[in-house]
């Protein structure tokens, strides 16, 4: 649903933009898993691909609802020629949160809140080696917190409000000085996930239907630039990006069932100099 999901939250992916929803809206439980490859060559060459995978469930056995599991959030590594090297390295950077969800409903007033605690982990590495998990690596943890509410609307309207806390991933000074990091000792530098505010309208008419139109507001990042281009500023002013999506289930049987989901967005790629 293009990430439409704030009106809705009903699913583990969703519940990490609003994690009210899953005691609202899941019908008693669901598992997830993903994977998904990524071409932008704003970021790098269109030969390295950006890698997002996920894994996680969730569950409303009653009026609270549980999620738990991890994804990637960020991306980006190719090879660069570092004047002073024999041999191109490898830099490549990745952020993966563990997240853990709870949700309370109170279904006579159609109310639910819930919260999502996020550990961040960001990964640097710095190597010849094609395999970037064999380089040597330094890794940076952050915390954040998501928090949201769904409220159900006559009609089969819910709106819904959520926000998430930034992240700030601070590598430890140590990296700059061993041998290892010696072809580029700068690399290893601060990382940023930005704030985020968003509202989201839901519509639920039917067992078969679902719709949402969400907005995002993402506040500003000051001083992030691209790992391939340290002249770009990346997040240097807030931005919005409206998405919408929808979902039809077209084959309901005893043992399964076939949805099938369709949606658009505009997303500000947030990079000095580059259209959205």
């Amino acid at each position: 649903m293009a990430g439409a999901t704030i009106g809705l939250g009903d699913t583990f992916a969703a519940a990490g933009d609003n994690p009210a929803g899953l005691a609202l809206t899941l019908n008693v439980g669901d598992t997830h898993a993903s994977g998904n490859q990524i071409t932008d060559r704003d970021l790098q060459g269109s030969q390295n691909t950006v890698t997002s995978a996920g894994i996680g469930a969730a569950l409303a056995p009653s009026d609270w609802a549980f999620s738990l599991g991890s994804i990637n959030t960020w991306g980006e590594g190719q090879y660069f020629q570092i004047p002073g090297t024999n041999a191109p390295q490898h830099l490549d950077l990745y952020t993966r949160e563990y997240r853990l969800g709870v949700a309370r409903r109170w279904q006579d007033e159609g109310l639910a809140v819930g919260a999502q605690l996020r550990m961040g982990v960001l990964r640097q590495s710095l190597g010849t080696d094609p395999n970037e998990f064999s380089n040597p690596t330094q890794t940076t943890l952050a915390l954040g917190l998501t928090a949201g509410v769904l409220y159900r609307l006559p009609d089969g309207f819910l709106i819904g409000a959520a926000l998430n806390t930034p992240m700030n991933y601070e590598p430890g000074s140590s990296a700059a000085s061993q041998p290892e990091y010696a072809a580029l000792p700068s690399f290893f530098q601060a990382a940023q996930a930005p704030f985020r505010a968003s509202l989201g309208l839901g519509y639920i008419p039917n067992r078969l239907f679902r719709a949402d139109l969400t907005l995002h507001r993402v506040s500003s990042t000051e001083g992030a630039t691209l790992l391939a281009d340290q002249g770009k500023t990346v997040g240097a002013h807030t931005t919005f990006e409206p998405r919408i999506g929808v979902a039809y289930v077209f084959g309901d049987f005893r043992s399964m069932r076939a949805t099938g989901f369709a949606g658009t967005y505009v997303e500000s790629a947030r990079i000095d100099g580059t259209q959205s």
